[in-house]
């Protein structure tokens, strides 16, 4: 018997990811399927009287995702576990490993793991990922600002860097890098750009950012993104905010009485003026896994309430979703 197809490496655990096995018709097959660490056997399927076996991995990984943004205090590349899970076969003497993501196609090396636009806002506050995945060797992570003089000043490294890795973007800290180098302040207007190279200067990603001035009315969102992966992006304001109740009650002798209420906060939030092309990639949000809004410096788990997106116009647009906070409010009750 033999293995003669397998999944590509950082292929999608939401698409087909078929290994088949060829073997002797009055074979008896056993294949067993290990945890992310490859030790534990955690399913085992048996076939006969066939010459080939499919056998679809994804639900294997599917069940070990776990995807999260990221909480740092400094800019650092990190190993973000959840978001890619080593799933491994052995078939008699034979035994195979690959790797399957929870993004919705296969991620390549030397690519930025988002469909976010070229330039995006951000203030000197916030945070922010960039995700790549490195094939060995050292891996750096630098910043290019043009006020007042061009200047390009390190901001992380890694020496051992293999596999699916997140450089955390952290303003605060990168700002501190700055002044250290020379440059005393980030001005709202300034445009700075991070990029992602490996040992030999090679980039792997790289991103634009434009300074915006911060504001206590801001509403800071992150979601599980198409490739996997976690993206970040500032509503504007806070549209509106409510409460759904909901009650139970039972009817006795003297009347209604309340066994159970409990609540549930929505919240109505809009984004600045935005392109088409912000449009489509923040469409990502509605049918997104998972979805978190930051509260009081903790993610929050929110659910997008909305069915729909509008993703064109004759012009500029203001997207406008609505958040329910995922876990419900149990009040008092009789």
């Amino acid at each position: 018997m033999d293995i003669v197809k397998f999944p590509s490496q950082y292929a999608s655990a939401f698409k087909e990811a078929i290994c088949q096995i060829s073997a002797q018709p009055d074979e008896i097959v056993e294949l067993d399927l290990f945890d992310h660490a490859g030790t534990a056997v955690i399913g085992r399927r048996r076939f006969y009287g066939a010459s080939s076996y499919d056998v679809n991995l994804a639900y294997c990984a599917q069940s070990q995702l776990n995807v999260l943004p990221l909480n740092t205090v400094q800019c650092a590349f990190a190993v973000p576990n959840g978001r890619a899970v080593n799933v491994t076969v052995g078939v008699g003497s034979i035994r195979k490993t690959t790797i399957l993501t929870g993004g919705q196609r296969t991620c390549l090396y030397y690519e930025k793991l988002s469909e976010s636009p070229d330039v995006l806002d951000i203030s000197t506050d916030e945070w922010d990922e960039i995700a790549v995945i490195a094939e060995g060797g050292s891996i750096r992570a630098e910043v290019t600002v043009e006020k007042p003089t061009q200047m390009t000043v390190e901001l992380a490294t890694k020496t051992d860097a293999q596999g699916l890795l997140v450089f955390a973007l952290k303003m605060s800290d990168l700002v501190t890098k700055l002044k250290t180098a020379g440059k005393s302040s980030l001005e709202p207007g300034e445009h700075m750009t991070v990029r992602i190279s490996d040992g030999d200067g090679y980039v792997l990603a790289e991103q634009v950012y434009h300074i915006v001035d911060p504001s206590n009315d801001n509403v800071r969102i992150c979601w599980w993104n198409a490739l996997g992966q976690i993206d970040y992006f500032t509503m504007r304001r806070v549209q509106e905010s409510w409460f759904d109740l909901q009650k139970e009650k039972i009817l006795f002798s003297d009347g209604y009485k309340m066994t159970e209420c409990r609540r549930e906060r929505n919240m109505r939030v809009v984004s600045d003026f935005i392109c088409s092309e912000h449009v489509e990639w923040l469409s990502e949000i509605a049918s997104a896994p998972r979805v978190w809004m930051l509260e009081k410096g903790a993610w929050v788990r929110v659910e997008v309430v909305d069915q729909s997106v509008k993703l064109s116009d004759t012009g500029p647009v203001q997207m406008d979703l609505t958040f329910r906070y995922n876990e419900p409010e149990f009040l008092q009750h009789e």
